[in-house]
């Protein structure tokens, strides 16, 4: 394997190599915003070799199936080169140097994680990070149904794919969470949020919030912001806009029932709630 001596981005493929790609980026998902940006599942053949720049944007996870990836960090000051073998995760953070491919056929599943998505907002701090992984055929099984989803029937918008993407998410998420320290305030946080997620039709207020995890109001903020990098009341508006948008795609209800299922009310305020932060109206969303 020829790995450039350049801090420059580039990814070399070697013809025969087969990859299954599932990607959110594209002009219809322009409104959208989502946690992962690319998944694939890749039988990659000798020679292989991807260069990243601090320019790239995307978190990278990888899980070694079969093979072994050589691993470079760091060409700018005292380069280190390593050996991934099967059954590894490796975890890459945005913004940093690195360089990985095989001498050999290699075979992973990968994912590129958004991190602005407030999903991977405990990861920010993280760095360059390698476990072993002993569930990679699952993950495999649900890309290849969203890949056989996407390409082959032709519906995104089934509740298929938007149920084995909130199951990868969710996987990814509790997968990841064993190896970042969370602080009792901060799992007090995330189950907050986990409930509120499955009662968002409930009235919820900042007091509220702080009187179930039992703490202070100014308290229960700055912990917001440090894990999902939004304010309590901002991260509940993303979820009940997540969660009205899937309705709108998955479901024939009208607009004031699902305005009443997300806490918003009446269909009206929705539509204005939803145009402001999709850019798109609920009617123009929903034919997308």
């Amino acid at each position: 394997m020829a790995i450039p001596d350049k801090n420059i981005s580039q990814t070399t493929i070697p013809v025969g190599s087969t990859e299954y790609i599932v990607s959110y980026l594209c002009p219809e998902n322009k409104n959208k915003e989502f946690p992962i940006a690319m998944m694939g599942v890749s039988r990659l053949l000798k020679d292989y070799v991807v260069c990243r720049d601090r320019s790239y944007n995307w978190h990278v996870l990888m899980l070694i199936r079969q093979g072994e990836l050589i691993f470079r960090n760091d060409a700018e000051k005292n380069p280190k080169f390593c050996k991934f073998k099967q059954e590894t995760l490796l975890f890459l953070p945005a913004h940093s140097f690195y360089t990985y491919g095989a001498n050999d056929e290699l075979q992973i599943i990968w994912f590129h994680l958004n991190p602005e998505a407030a999903t991977w907002h405990f990861l920010k701090n993280s760095n360059i990070f390698n476990v072993p992984a002993d569930d990679e055929e699952n993950f495999h099984s649900l890309i290849m149904l969203l890949y056989r989803e996407y390409t082959l029937t032709m519906k995104p918008n089934s509740n298929i794919c938007y149920y084995t993407e909130k199951l990868i998410e969710h996987m990814l998420e509790r997968k990841l969470k064993l190896f970042i320290t969370e602080t009792e305030s901060m799992r007090k946080i995330r189950k907050l949020f986990e409930k509120i997620e499955l009662s968002l039709d409930q009235n919820w207020t900042v007091e509220k919030m702080a009187k179930q995890c039992n703490i202070s109001q100014s308290l229960l903020y700055s912990l917001s912001q440090q894990y999902f990098g939004q304010s309590p009341m901002s991260r509940i508006h993303y979820l009940r806009m997540a969660a009205a948008a899937n309705l709108l795609s998955n479901s024939d209800l009208k607009l004031d029932a699902i305005a009443s299922m997300v806490g918003l009310g009446c269909g009206f305020s929705l539509s204005r709630a939803f145009k402001r932060f999709y850019g798109v109206s609920p009617k123009i969303y929903k034919n997308q």
